[in-house]
């Protein structure tokens, strides 16, 4: 259990402060975390300076957490749900891995 506030909260991860009311009480999340893109150009020329993500989870609305993701400021957010999520860490995975694959690349450096 930890305590943000008003907020009492049994997720570790969730950073809400407000808990004056019940419905507050009920919508978990976290602060997004961003990392900064390459600046491969979108439709139309629009640069993406970041990829966030963080979690949420309302439990009147949602039947689990699930992962938001986004590309900046002007665009919609992406919301996957955990299952969805755990598929594109591997794909992701196996993305990065293929692509160390023939370079010079030390993939314990790369991959950590």
């Amino acid at each position: 259990m930890s305590a943000n506030g008003d907020h009492v909260c049994r997720f570790d991860w969730c950073v809400n402060d407000v808990g004056g009311w019940p419905a507050a009480q009920l919508e978990h999340f976290t602060i997004a975390d961003q990392i900064p893109a390459t600046g491969v150009e979108l439709n139309g020329g629009q640069r993406v300076p970041v990829v966030g993500f963080s979690l949420r989870f309302n439990e009147d609305t949602d039947p689990a957490p699930w992962v938001c993701l986004y590309t900046g400021e002007n665009n919609p957010e992406i919301g996957l749900t955990l299952p969805q999520a755990i598929v594109l860490v591997d794909r992701l995975q196996r993305l990065v891995e293929a692509a160390i694959r023939g370079t010079n690349l030390d993939p314990e450096k790369v991959l950590g």
